[in-house]
């Protein structure tokens, strides 16, 4: 799921968009982007994840190219409450794990999740994805920074496969 929305000075919604795209997020969002509405654009606000590694850094090096060309910050936001910031939201990690936030608690990685939680998994009809427009109540708490200064907070390592065979030093004479 990929989503944009921009807020008016009082936070108040004044564009929203999102669609399901297997590739191609950066590209939507630049089109999208050409279709906000004449407003003075202050910051850019990006999911920081947990969830999708390659997802967050397209949103992070988007919205920090932005920023910079435009000369205004950005901040980042947790997947967790672009889900519902009040909620207990799972958001899948690996094949049988969870990233898990319970209200007021810090995340934790679980393999169960309890049944009450806001959560996404591909093809189930009570997924909630991140979106965008779920951004507005959370503006003013933000933390704003420069372009330069704006990075992803990894609250767990990227589910990057590792090699079937390790990778040994050759020595040749």
């Amino acid at each position: 799921m990929v989503s944009l929305a921009v807020f008016d000075e009082d936070h108040q919604l004044a564009y929203s968009a999102e669609e399901f795209l297997a590739k191609n997020a950066s590209g939507w969002l630049l089109r999208h982007l050409d279709l906000v509405p004449n407003q003075p654009i202050t910051g850019f606000v990006s999911d920081i994840g947990p969830g999708s590694f390659i997802g967050a850094r397209v949103g992070i090096t988007l919205v920090k190219v932005m920023a910079e060309m435009r000369q205004v910050f950005c901040a980042g936001v947790s997947a967790f409450d672009l889900i519902s910031p009040t909620d207990a939201v799972a958001i899948p990690n690996r094949k049988s794990d969870w990233c898990l936030r319970l209200p007021g608690q810090p995340m934790k990685v679980t393999p169960d999740i309890p049944e009450t939680a806001k959560f996404y998994r591909t093809g189930n009809p009570a997924s909630v994805y991140p979106a965008a427009y779920r951004a507005g109540p959370l503006l003013s708490g933000l933390s704003w920074q420069s372009a330069l200064d704006f990075l992803p907070i990894n609250e767990v390592p990227p589910s990057i496969s590792q090699p079937s065979q390790p990778f040994t030093a050759r020595v040749t004479a």
